[in-house]
């Protein structure tokens, strides 16, 4: 059941998160950030749950020259997460 909330929460977390870099909202992103490193780590994505609380460390320090780096980061780590979340769930429904 997890899988099933993760995957459609994770995708307005993603769009929120990527709407506050765009408009170099630090405080937003920290607080998303916060958030989805909640969401991570409750299905145990460690690394991406890792690089979604660089993102929160960075905006909490202001670094948002590293963000961009940072952000791509945590987009691949999410992409493997949410590939893996889809298999779980094709394979719960074989």
């Amino acid at each position: 059941m997890k899988s099933w909330i993760f995957q459609a929460d994770s995708q307005t977390s993603r769009e929120a998160l990527g709407t506050a870099l765009a408009a170099g909202n630090a405080e937003e992103v920290r607080n998303v950030a916060h958030a989805f490193k909640g969401m991570l780590a409750n299905i145990s994505a460690n690394p991406a749950s890792a690089a979604t609380a660089h993102l929160e460390e960075l905006a909490k320090e202001a670094r948002t020259d590293e963000l961009a780096g940072a952000w791509q980061a945590f987009e691949k780590e999410l992409s493997g997460v949410l590939l893996e979340v889809g298999h779980l769930l094709a394979g719960a429904l074989q």
